[in-house]
C-alpha cells in the first residue's frame, strides 16, 4: 500500500532502508564524510568511525560509495556483515570481492595462497594501474579476532610512498573495546571519527528535508506539516538518533493518516509514542525486566508466607511484636496487636510509562540488558531537604512526624492520598559533559558535602563522583523540603512537564546553551506520583512578574510555557528555593 500518495507524495519519506537521496547534510555527517574521503584519497590506510545504533553509519558508507562511484580511477567493496567462523572463510571471502578466490582447475586454496593473491591483486590495481582500492566494511564490532589480524596484514601491503588497500571500518562503541585488545592493528588507526546524534535543529531540519525530497517539485499542497512542540516531542523521545527519528516520524504518518489529521501536533506524537512502547510491554512475553520482576514479587509473596506460617518464632520473650520502622516510630501505640502487621513493607515500583522514557523500546537490541530494573522503596520516613542541605535538626518537627504517623498507624488503614513518596526520584542516563554536582544543582540548588552522602548511598557502584561514565544509570535520592508555603506562595514559569526524571532531563538540555536558565522542579501526590516541571531557575513573588519573564522567552521555549501558581493539595515538593 502505497500511503504516501494519500499525502501527495511521491515516495515514501521516512523509509527504514538507508536511502542515499534520503541523506541529510548535517554538520557533523558531512565533516565525516570530508574527512573521510580525504583519509582514503591520501592513502593513509586504516580510518574508523564509530558511533551509537541509529546515529547513520549506514547511510554515510552509502553515501561514500556513492561518492566514489563516479570516479573510474576508485573501486570500492562493501562487506556487510564481517562475522565469519574461520580465517579461511574470511580470507576466501574477501577473495571473492576481489575476483581472485579459486584457480582455473577449481581446487581449493590455502590460507597462504589467498594471501598472496589478495598481495598481488592490490600491487597491480594500485601500484601498476594507480588505482584506489577501498575495502568498506559495516558492523564492524563483530570482526573476529582472526579476521583483525588478517586486515592488520593487509595493511601491511605497502610502497615507500602509500599502503596499497584503504580500509574504512564503520562500527558501534563496542569496537573500540576490540581495538584495545589489538593494539598492533590500533596503531594502523588514522582517521577516528565518533559519530554522535543530531541536535534540536538538526532534527527538525531532517524531517523537514525529507518530506520536501518525497514530495512532487511539481505540487506545493503537501498536506503534512508538523508543529514545533511536535517536533520537540520527537527529538526529545529519540534522542537526535536518524533511525529513531525516521521509525518514530514514519508511524506518525500513519497515525496521521489514521486519524484523519492535517496536522502533526504533540498530542498525536505523543500517542504514538505510548502505543509504540504499549506494544513493546506486551511482546515478546517474557522480557528480562518482567523476569526480574516476577522473581522480586514471588521472593516477597514466599517471604510473607514463612513469617505467618513461622513468625511467632521470632517473637521476643516478653511477648511483643516484631515491628519495622514506622511501628517502632509510632512508640507506645503501636503495642496495640490489633493493627500491628509483622513484617509489612511497601514496595513501590515506578509505573511503566516512567521506566520507559526513552525510545529506545522501539528497537529491542538497543537496550542495555544489564541495566537494573527501576524501583523505589518507601516505608520509612527519609531525610527532608533542610536536613541535608544545612544539617540541621528541628526538634518540633521530629516529635510532629512521631505524632503523625503514631494517629495513622492507630487509624489501623493507610489512605492512599496519605502514602509517603519513594525514597529516589528516580533514574537518569549520564550523557556526556554532565557530572554529579550540575546533576545535584539541577534539582536542589546546591552541590555540598551531605548531597553528596546521599546521592552516593543510592549509587553503591559510582566510587568517584567526578567521575561518572557516559551512558551509565545513576538513581537521584528524593528529599523533600517541608516549607510547601515557598512553592504555593510564589509564582513559577515552567517550560515543559515530564512524568520521569530522565525525561526531564532531556527536556532540559534540548534548549542549547539556553538550558542553564532551567532548573527541574519534582513534586509528587498519592494519586498522580510525580511530576518533573522544567522551570525558569528562580521564583517569582508575583503573577505580573512570572508574565514579563514568560514574554521575554525565546520562540523554542515559549510553545509550552505557561505560568504555574495553583497546586494539587497534598503534593509534596522536591528542592532548596
Amino acid at each position: 500500500m502505497e500511503y504516501y500518495r494519500i499525502l501527495n507524495l511521491t515516495r515514501e519519506p521516512f523509509s527504514s532502508s538507508p536511502e542515499p537521496d534520503f541523506f541529510y547534510e548535517s554538520r557533523q555527517h558531512v565533516e565525516c564524510l570530508q574527512k573521510l574521503e580525504l583519509a582514503l584519497r591520501l592513502r593513509r590506510g586504516l580510518s574508523v568511525i564509530i558511533g551509537h545504533v541509529g546515529a547513520g553509519k549506514t547511510t554515510l558508507s552509502r553515501q561514500l560509495i556513492r561518492k566514489f562511484a563516479s570516479d573510474p580511477e576508485v573501486e570500492t567493496h562493501l562487506m556487510l556483515d564481517p562475522h565469519f567462523s574461520t580465517e579461511m572463510e574470511f580470507l576466501a571471502y574477501v577473495a571473492g570481492l576481489f575476483g581472485v578466490a579459486g584457480d582455473d582447475d577449481g581446487s581449493p586454496a590455502s590460507a597462504w595462497q589467498l594471501r598472496e593473491r589478495i598481495k598481488n591483486y592490490l600491487f597491480q590495481q594500485a601500484v601498476e594501474r594507480g588505482r584506489l582500492v577501498v575495502l568498506i566494511i559495516d558492523e564492524g564490532q563483530k570482526i573476529p579476532d582472526f579476521a583483525m589480524e588478517s586486515l592488520r596484514e593487509f595493511l601491511n601491503y605497502e610502497t615507500n610512498e602509500q599502503k596499497l588497500l584503504q580500509i574504512a571500518i564503520f562500527g558501534q562503541e563496542e569496537f573500540r573495546e576490540n581495538l584495545k585488545c589489538h593494539p598492533g592493528f590500533a596503531d594502523r588507526v588514522n582517521l577516528t571519527y565518533y559519530l554522535g546524534p543530531l541536535n534540536y535543529k538538526d532534527t527538525c531540519a531532517m524531517v523537514h528535508f525529507r518530506i520536501h525530497k518525497a514530495a512532487d517539485v511539481n505540487r506545493d499542497d503537501v498536506s503534512i506539516r508538523f508543529t514545533g512542540p511536535a517536533l520537540r516531542v520527537i527529538y526529545r523521545e529519540t534522542g537526535g538518533y536518524p533511525r529513531r527519528i525516521v521509525l518514530l516520524c514514519h508511524q506518525v504518518l500513519l497515525a496521521m493518516i489514521i486519524k484523519n489529521k492535517t496536522k502533526v501536533n504533540r498530542r498525536l506524537v505523543k500517542s504514538v509514542i505510548y502505543g509504540m512502547k504499549d506494544h513493546f510491554r506486551r511482546s515478546p512475553l517474557l522480557t528480562p525486566a518482567r523476569v526480574s520482576l516476577a522473581v522480586i514479587l514471588v521472593v516477597i509473596a514466599g517471604a510473607g508466607v514463612f513469617y505467618g506460617l513461622y513468625g511467632h518464632r521470632f517473637s521476643p520473650p516478653d511477648g511483643g511484636f516484631l515491628l519495622n520502622s514506622r511501628d517502632r516510630a509510632a512508640g507506645d501505640g503501636a503495642r496495640n496487636s490489633d493493627y500491628a502487621s509483622p513484617g509489612s513493607i511497601a514496595l513501590i515500583a515506578q509505573g511503566d510509562e516512567e521506566m520507559e522514557h526513552s525510545f529506545t523500546a522501539v528497537e529491542e537490541s538497543d537496550r542495555n540488558a544489564g541495566d537494573d530494573f527501576p524501583v523505589a522503596y518507601a516505608g520509612e520516613r527519609h531525610s527532608s531537604v533542610e536536613d541535608v542541605i544545612s544539617n540541621e535538626t528541628d526538634d518540633t518537627k521530629n516529635i510532629e512526624d512521631k505524632e503523625t504517623v503514631t494517629s495513622r498507624d492507630d487509624d489501623r488503614s493507610v489512605d492512599a492520598g496519605q502514602l509517603e513518596p519513594p525514597a529516589v526520584l528516580g533514574t537518569v542516563r549520564v550523557v556526556r559533559n554532565q557530572f554529579v554536582c550540575r546533576m545535584l544543582r539541577d534539582v536542589y540548588g546546591v552541590c555540598n558535602d551531605s548531597l553528596k552522602k546521599a546521592f552516593s548511598k543510592e549509587n553503591p557502584h559510582i566510587e568517584n563522583l567526578d567521575r561518572v561514565i557516559e551512558g551509565q544509570l545513576v538513581t537521584m535520592p528524593a528529599l523533600p523540603d517541608r516549607r510547601s508555603d515557598v512553592y504555593r506562595n510564589g509564582s513559577w514559569v515552567s517550560v515543559g512537564e515530564e512524568l520521569s526524571l530522565d525525561d526531564a532531563y532531556k527536556h532540559r538540555r534540548m534548549y542549547g546553551r539556553s538550558a542553564s536558565e532551567l532548573r527541574i522542579l519534582p513534586y509528587w501526590t498519592a494519586e498522580e506520583g510525580f511530576r518533573f516541571l522544567v522551570i525558569l531557575g528562580r521564583r517569582f513573588d508575583d503573577t505580573e512578574d512570572a508574565q514579563r519573564a514568560l514574554s521575554r522567552l525565546s520562540p523554542e521555549m515559549a510553545g509550552e510555557a505557561r505560568v504555574v501558581e495553583t497546586w494539587p493539595e497534598n503534593a509534596v515538593f522536591f528542592g532548596n528555593w
